[in-house]
């Protein structure tokens, strides 16, 4: 490799990095109100409130996307016989059968989510001795935590996205085969 295929490669890595970092921290500042606001109201500490407030927005981002492309599918899908159209029924069965799924994925990228978390905040309490404002100690956590996520997102578990999107929307690993010879 020369050294000027890694510098371009380096410079790619920080196009991916820096806006993931930027709205990492927006999300985080954000959703940090939601896990204030759990905790107080449920009287739960800061592991179980940041458990839930990521349950539970993991799971309505990824049902609304199910629900979208079931949307989307319906609507763009040719006209087939009554006979052997889907009912409301079999509809929300399949529904059903989903949101089961986007369940067992939710909790699993939920306790995924807790490793940068605590990355995050392991970064931030090593930046207490700093003469620095919160918010940029804030802002290295979450940095640091995003460059640990892209390391082990694109250079270990990079078949894990397409794992994940197999699982949810077809139902199981049985059926990546297939989607990869399309």
């Amino acid at each position: 490799m020369d050294i000027i295929s890694f510098f371009a490669m380096f410079y790619d890595f920080l196009i991916l990095l820096i806006p993931l970092a930027i709205v990492s921290f927006i999300g985080s500042k954000i959703l940090s109100r939601l896990r204030e606001k759990i905790e107080d109201k449920l009287k739960l500490d800061w592991l179980k409130s940041i458990f839930i407030t990521n349950f539970v927005i993991i799971f309505i981002c990824i049902f609304l996307a199910f629900i979208y492309f079931i949307f989307l599918g319906a609507a763009l899908s040719e006209y087939r016989a009554p006979e052997i159209e889907y009912d409301i029924f079999e509809n929300l069965i399949l529904v059903g059968m989903g949101a089961v799924r986007i369940a067992i994925a939710t909790l699993i990228l939920s306790l995924f989510l807790l490793f940068f978390e605590f990355v995050s905040s392991f970064t931030t309490d090593l930046l207490e001795k700093k003469e620095w404002p919160m918010i940029s100690k804030e802002f290295i956590g979450v940095l640091v935590a995003c460059l640990i996520f892209l390391i082990l997102f694109l250079f270990i578990f990079s078949w894990a996205a397409i794992g994940l999107f197999v699982y949810i929307f077809y139902g199981g690993v049985s059926s990546a085969p297939l989607l990869m010879v399309l």
